[in-house]
């Protein structure tokens, strides 16, 4: 009987089907070695990971007991003052103000004040927490005291902080002193929308307060007297005009008097001695312009501006008054509604977390031991795995090799 080539050949792509068939398996997860790898040893990972979480759950009876002291405060509210309307007065200076008193979250700054560096180092020293943590530097110290304390700005504006110490006293206390070292800190701090106008209106005054006296210096200077800027300026520019038209009036006498008479002439002496009067009486008024100026257009000029000067003094001097009253009232006021007082009971260990933490950790770590052992074992079965682990021993003795 003859034999089909094709039915000779047909067998071949069968074989390679076989031949690649097994390969296709090695690469996928072989859940029921898996399965097997778990109930050959399920003693281990059930007794192993419960014998875990007992130990910390003992373990947590060993620690020292912690206790948590909380101090809740009202922060410095912002308020609408009496102020408000008077700064609508000042228009762009006003608005200038304003603005910059414009905080969003306010509670969130507090809350960054408590927690910033001055007012740490301030409980550092105060209570030596250096000392007591056993640390040497003071930003070692700052990190524990801030792992320690918790502090939380609620919905309702009130800022809670919550201090964690051995012992039931300091915590209480440090729980406390954060509402010290805050209040001392808003002392030195402009703030508030009052401190904030305080401070820009008490450098305002100065810098105006330096102008006005230059202005009235100047105004001294234009040929009215001290005296005289208290009375209504056009009746000082009068006098001062009256006069000196009187007194050259009597210079033009006496240079046509000289030119007939000599100096020893009585009409000549009447002259010179009412020309005398009248430069004395000027001199009282202030003193001469300089040549070349009108005393009534110099005087009223530097009156307008001397006016103008201490317009504004008194504008800002009254700004000024009024923000030192609002922050007399609102200042660095703070509220305190609970004051932190030793706790009787110490926080809870989280025992129950502790012990279920170790034991879920034990358990993936003796399941994934497992797993590879098992996988390193399979291969080392083989020729080809064999192999491998002989040329990784050698790539790691190359690798160890000093050159």
């Amino acid at each position: 009987m003859a034999v089909d080539p094709d039915m000779v050949k047909t067998p071949a792509p069968e074989h390679g089907l076989q031949a690649t068939h097994p390969n296709a398996q090695q690469d996928t997860v072989d859940w029921l070695g898996v399965a097997l790898v778990l109930v050959t040893h399920l003693r281990l990972i059930v007794f192993l990971p419960m014998i875990a979480g007992a130990v910390a759950f003992a373990w947590t009876y060993t620690q020292k007991p912690m206790y948590s002291a909380t101090t809740r405060f009202l922060p410095p509210q912002q308020q609408q003052s009496a102020a408000t309307a008077m700064l609508q007065s000042l228009g762009t200076l006003g608005a200038a103000v304003g603005g910059a008193a414009g905080i969003k979250n306010q509670g969130e700054q507090y809350v960054s004040y408590l927690k910033s560096q001055r007012v740490q180092y301030d409980l550092l020293d105060r209570f030596n927490l250096m000392k007591r943590f056993q640390v040497v530097d003071k930003e070692d110290a700052r990190a524990i005291l801030s792992g320690r304390v918790r502090i939380v700005n609620g919905q309702d504006g009130i800022i809670s902080v919550t201090v964690t110490d051995e012992t039931a006293g300091n915590a209480a206390q440090l729980a406390n002193a954060h509402v010290d070292a805050f209040r001392r800190l808003m002392q030195g701090m402009a703030v508030t929308e009052a401190q904030q106008r305080r401070v820009f209106f008490e450098r305002q005054l100065l810098a105006a307060k330096g102008t006005l006296l230059t202005a009235e210096q100047d105004l001294k200077r234009s040929g009215v007297g001290a005296e005289s800027i208290k009375l209504n300026p056009s009746a000082a520019v009068e006098t001062v005009a009256k006069l000196r038209s009187a007194i050259g009036a009597q210079e033009i006498k006496l240079n046509a008097l000289r030119a007939a008479l000599t100096d020893q002439a009585p009409e000549v002496r009447a002259v010179q001695a009412e020309l005398r009067a009248l430069q004395k009486q000027l001199a009282n008024q202030g003193g001469a312009a300089p040549d070349g100026e009108n005393p009534a257009n110099d005087y009223l000029t530097k009156y307008r501006n001397f006016k103008y000067q201490e317009t504004l003094f008194e504008i800002l001097s009254k700004q000024y008054e009024a923000a030192r009253v609002d922050e007399s009232r609102e200042g660095a006021v703070i509220q305190v509604l609970d004051s932190a007082v030793p706790p009787s009971r110490p926080v809870s260990a989280k025992r129950i977390q502790m012990a279920t933490l170790a034991a879920v950790s034990t358990f993936l770590a003796c399941l994934a031991f497992l797993l590879i052992r098992q996988s390193l074992r399979r291969a080392s079965s083989t020729e080809s795995g064999r192999m491998r682990f002989q040329e990784i021993r050698r790539a790691w003795s190359r690798s160890l090799q000093i050159r």
